[in-house]
């Protein structure tokens, strides 16, 4: 319930397609580019390691760095994709994401599933983004061969959870400039 009314208020960057996640508003893409008028590559490095140390329980077990202009993220979710069969089950996801910095603009590039599985009482299961046979007592997909759409609950969970992960990231900055000015404002009303 909480992820589907967060995932209202968050903006929409990625798709989920046969191919992995692309731009929402260009396809050919795989990455999105967010500008950060008057901010210097180091500026906004800081800004998003401080964020993403937060958001992870072993930031340095998540994250690795190059040099101060690529934060890798190898992060896992519990319970991140759900399944209505008898019972519900629950899948979880091991991911990359991969944020390059400049002056003045942020990529977020190399947004991989690396797996999604679970433990199903005495069945293990994986959900593929591309069917690989049948799935009877077995692994399920999203997507089957042909590249039609068989699960759009699936779909959009997964778009859910990488579009708010960026939405907090790209906010973050955001509102830390509004806390700053806000902040400015207060003192010179003293």
């Amino acid at each position: 319930f909480i992820l589907s009314v967060l995932s209202v208020s968050s903006q929409q960057y990625f798709e989920l397609r046969p191919t992995g996640f692309v731009d929402i508003k260009d396809s050919t893409k795989n990455y999105i580019v967010i500008t950060y008028e008057g901010k210097t590559q180091q500026q906004l490095y800081d800004l998003f390691l401080s964020k993403l140390t937060t958001m992870y329980v072993s930031a340095k077990n998540v994250l690795s760095t190059a040099g101060n202009n690529t934060i890798t993220v190898n992060g896992f979710s519990n319970k991140t994709v759900s399944m209505n069969f008898t019972y519900y089950y629950y899948y979880n996801l091991n991911y990359t994401i991969v944020f390059l910095f400049k002056d003045g603009k942020v990529r977020v590039d190399g947004m991989n599933i690396n797996r999604i599985d679970g433990t199903f009482g005495q069945n293990h299961k994986e959900l593929f983004i591309v069917g690989r046979g049948s799935t009877l007592f077995g692994s399920q997909y999203i997507f089957n061969k042909k590249g039609e759409l068989k699960d759009e609950k699936a779909k959009e969970q997964l778009e859910n959870f990488f579009n708010e992960e960026v939405d907090i990231l790209k906010n973050s900055v955001t509102n830390k400039d509004k806390d700053r000015s806000e902040e400015h404002t207060s003192e010179l009303q003293s």
